[in-house]
C-alpha cells in the first residue's frame, strides 16, 4: 500500500490529519448505533451502514495590482472538514458532524428509530441487492501530483509581472491579478450493511484570475478573464490568452454602444459562445437533471412527466462524464468514485432530444445510485463534467439563423461570450439566467458590434416561459467552462464543455450589482 501511505503523508505534512482516524471514528460510532438498534423489530447487525468523508484544500495564493502587491502572499489549509451519513436499513440517510458527543448521538439515534417504525424501507429482496452492491472491499487511492511545485512567493511573483504587463496595454486603467494553487483532498471510508469502501483522492488545480478596467473618453468597463488546470502548472500560453483578452476588453469598450441604447423588452436570438455556452447548460439542463429538484424551482425547466419524452431539438445530447479529459488533462470535474464511495458513472440526460435520465446518489438513487453524490457537509446529486455534444453548425451559420429569427420577430440578434458564472433565478419559474460579466456584441450582417453596460451594472439574461425547446441550434466547436458550483452553499469543482448554441425568446437587461 505504498501508494495510499505516500497520500497519507502528504496529508500529514501539510494538514495533519491521518486516514486512520476516520477509519477509528466511524467504527466507533458504527458499534454504537449496531448495540442501540438491537431492540428494533427484524434488525440484523449487517444492516447498519455508515460512511465518513473527509475533505480539505491545501491553498498557496499570490495576488497583485498593477505591478504592486495586494495581499500578503499565502499558504493555508481550508475546510478541514469530516461529516458522516448514518442509516438503519434502507432508512433515508441521517447527516452528522458530530465529535462522537453521547447526546448527539442519541439525537441522531431517535431520528433513525423513527424513520424504521414508520417502514421508511424497500422490500427485503431490494435491501439485499443494495447490500450485495457493496459487499467487496474497495480501496482505492488517486494521488495526482502538480506539474510543478509553486512557493506562495512565486505566485506572486507570477501575479506582479502579469500585472504589470496588462497595464502597459495601451487604455488599460487597472490591471488585478491572482494566481492559487490548491490541491483537494478527499478521504470516504463506508461501512455499507457487510462491505466496504475506502477512496482516497488528491487532485491539484491552479486558477489565473485577471481582472482589467477600461476606460475612455467617457465610457467604461470591467471584465474578468479566468483560467483553470488541473496540471497545477500555469503555462505560458495562459499568460498570452490573459493579455489577449485584455487587448479584446480595450477595443471592446472603444467601439461599444450603451446597452440602453440598443435593447427594449423585445424578445431576441441569442448565440451563447465561447464559456457562455456552458454556464448556459449547467443552469438550464444540469440542474434540472439532479434527482433532488424534481419538485423545485428548476422543475419548470424539465419536469418529471417528461422523462423519456422529447423536450429538445434532434440536435440537443446532453451527457454527465465524470471521466472527461480534454488534451489528455482530466477536467475539474472529475471523479472516479463520489463522495458516498459509489464508482461515479457517465449519465446521459438529453439524448437527440429526448429526456434520457437524472443525476442520483444513495438518498435519491437507492441501489441504482450512479455516483453523483457530492458536498461537504451536505452530499447532493450533483454534476460533474457536464458535456452538450457538438451539432453541425459553423459559427456564421449561427449567427446567419439568429439574424433570420430577430428578423421575423423584429427583435435582435446577440452573441454572448465569457462569463464569469451564473445562476438560475429563484424569484420566479420564467427561467431566469444571470450571467455574471458577459461580453455582448449585435450581430448584424455577419459582423459583431460590442454592447457595454454601465460601470456598477451588470448584464441579465432574462428568459421568460423557457422550455428546453428555445435551443434552435447548436454549434460544431466546443469551449470549456471550469470552475466551482454552489448549490446548497457546497462548492464543489465542475467543468460544463459545450459548443456555442443559440436560444431564441430572449429579453436581455442589465441588473445593478
Amino acid at each position: 500500500m505504498e501508494k495510499r501511505s505516500s497520500l497519507q503523508k502528504d496529508i500529514e505534512e501539510n494538514i495533519g490529519w491521518r486516514i486512520d482516524e476516520i477509519e477509528k471514528r466511524i467504527r466507533k460510532h458504527r458499534r454504537y448505533f449496531q448495540n442501540k438498534a438491537k431492540g428494533l423489530p427484524n434488525f440484523r447487525n449487517r444492516e447498519v451502514s455508515i460512511m465518513g468523508k473527509f475533505s480539505c484544500f491545501f491553498e498557496r495564493r499570490g495576488s497583485a495590482v498593477n505591478g504592486h502587491m495586494y495581499d500578503i502572499p499565502q499558504e493555508e489549509s481550508v475546510f478541514p472538514l469530516v461529516v458522516e451519513r448514518i442509516k438503519v436499513g434502507t432508512s433515508p440517510w441521517v447527516y452528522s458532524s458530530t465529535g462522537g458527543d453521547v447526546n448527539e448521538l442519541d439525537e441522531i439515534y431517535k431520528k433513525l428509530k423513527k424513520y424504521w417504525l414508520k417502514g421508511l424501507f424497500t422490500s427485503s429482496r431490494e435491501r439485499r441487492k443494495a447490500l450485495n452492491r457493496f459487499k467487496d472491499n474497495v480501496e482505492d487511492v488517486v494521488l495526482r501530483k502538480p506539474k510543478k511545485e509553486y512557493g506562495a512567493e512565486e505566485l506572486y511573483t507570477l501575479a506582479r509581472e502579469l500585472s504589470a504587463s496588462l497595464r502597459e496595454i495601451d487604455g488599460i486603467e487597472r490591471a488585478a491579478v491572482v494566481v492559487t494553487q490548491e490541491t483537494l483532498y478527499r478521504i470516504v471510508v463506508g461501512l455499507y450493511g457487510s462491505g466496504e469502501v475506502e477512496v482516497a483522492e488528491s487532485m491539484p488545480y491552479i486558477t489565473l484570475w485577471t481582472s482589467v478596467r477600461v476606460k475612455e473618453k467617457g465610457k467604461s468597463g470591467e471584465f474578468y478573464f479566468t483560467k483553470y488546470r488541473t496540471t497545477g502548472k500555469i503555462e505560458d500560453a495562459d499568460l498570452e490568452e490573459g493579455k489577449e483578452e485584455a487587448k479584446k476588453v480595450r477595443d471592446y469598450v472603444r467601439k461599444g454602444r450603451s446597452i440602453r441604447e440598443v435593447f427594449g423588452r423585445k424578445r431576441n436570438a441569442i448565440v451563447f459562445g465561447k464559456e457562455a455556452s456552458g454556464v448556459l447548460i449547467h443552469e438550464i439542463l444540469g440542474h434540472p437533471a439532479e434527482k433532488d429538484t424534481e419538485s423545485e424551482r428548476y422543475s419548470s425547466l424539465i419536469p418529471r412527466r417528461f422523462y423519456r419524452k422529447v423536450i429538445a431539438s434532434p440536435q440537443v445530447n446532453v451527457v454527465d462524464d465524470p471521466q472527461m479529459r480534454m488534451g489528455g488533462e482530466p477536467l475539474p470535474g472529475t471523479i472516479k468514485y463520489d463522495d458516498e464511495g459509489i464508482r461515479a458513472r457517465k449519465v446521459p440526460i438529453i439524448r437527440k432530444g429526448v429526456f434520457a435520465g437524472r443525476l442520483t446518489d444513495l438518498h435519491e438513487g437507492g441501489v441504482r445510485s450512479n455516483g453523483h453524490g457530492r458536498g461537504l457537509e451536505e452530499i447532493y446529486p450533483r454534476m460533474t463534467n457536464t458535456v452538450l455534444l457538438p451539432g453541425d453548425y459553423s459559427m456564421e451559420e449561427l449567427y446567419e439563423i439568429a439574424e433570420e429569427w430577430a428578423h421575423q420577430k423584429r427583435g435582435k440578434a446577440v452573441y454572448v461570450e465569457l462569463s464569469e458564472g451564473g445562476y438560475v433565478g429563484t424569484e420566479t419559474m420564467t427561467g431566469e439566467v444571470d450571467l455574471s460579466m458577459a461580453r455582448i456584441y449585435l450581430i448584424e450582417k455577419g459582423e459583431l458590434k460590442p454592447v457595454i453596460y454601465p460601470q456598477m451594472e451588470s448584464p441579465s439574461i432574462i428568459v421568460e416561459f423557457l422550455n428546453i425547446g428555445d435551443i434552435i441550434a447548436v454549434g460544431k466547436q466546443p469551449y470549456v467552462f471550469a470552475g466551482y458550483c454552489g448549490k446548497g452553499k457546497e462548492e464543489v469543482p465542475v467543468a460544463s464543455v459545450a459548443p456555442a448554441v443559440v436560444l431564441k425568446n430572449v429579453i436581455l437587461h442589465t441588473k445593478k450589482i
